[in-house]
């Protein structure tokens, strides 16, 4: 929701909403709906091990007390699935009249999108896919390495540009950054 406004309030929003009408819906479980499913265990876990593999049995168990939590509070986690969040997308479109669609998605979101491809075909009029995952992974567990890989492109970069490195001299330290030759950017 915090990058709605980067997609359809620029000129390539203008131009977009000139021709079509953007639809953005808060996925449930999110942020801004009524149960948010946010769970601080799992979120500092993945920080604290920013940078390494995640094992799968420790992010699960990370995710236990807020489950016990939700579970209390009667939140059918079954519900919260990939193919019923693409359910509810083609229900909110059929509610709102469009025959068709085009679905934009992007990370997490390309994997609904995936979902309403196998499921709904014939209700889309396209597909986008922003920073695509394939199905057949679990979504979360790379995360960290793809952060680690991310960051260390860009202090390479930095390291390689004169103005760069004399700008941000210590960007890999800023980041705990470590090269491929175990030494840090200085």
């Amino acid at each position: 929701m915090d990058s709605v406004g980067q997609l359809a309030f620029t000129l390539f929003g203008d131009a977009v909403r000139a021709e079509r009408d953007i639809v953005v819906i808060e996925q449930r479980g999110t942020r801004y709906t009524d149960t948010p499913l946010f769970c601080q265990q799992a979120a500092d876990m993945v920080f604290e091990t920013a940078g390494g593999q995640v094992d799968e049995t420790v992010y699960r168990e990370a995710f236990t007390p807020c489950v016990a939590a939700w579970r209390e509070q009667r939140v059918n986690l079954e519900t919260y699935t990939t193919a019923t969040l693409a359910a509810d997308i083609a229900a909110i479109v059929e509610a709102l009249g469009y025959d068709q669609f085009i679905y934009y998605g992007v990370s997490y979101g390309t994997l609904i999108g995936q979902m309403l491809m196998a499921n709904y075909p014939n209700r889309l009029h396209g597909v986008i896919l922003d920073s695509s995952a394939p199905l057949s992974i679990n979504f979360w567990l790379p995360v960290n390495e793809n952060i680690e890989r991310a960051l260390t492109a860009i202090a390479t970069a930095c390291q390689t540009d004169t103005f760069c490195n004399e700008s941000y001299p210590t960007i890999a330290e800023d980041f705990s950054i470590r090269l491929s030759d175990s030494t840090t950017i200085h």
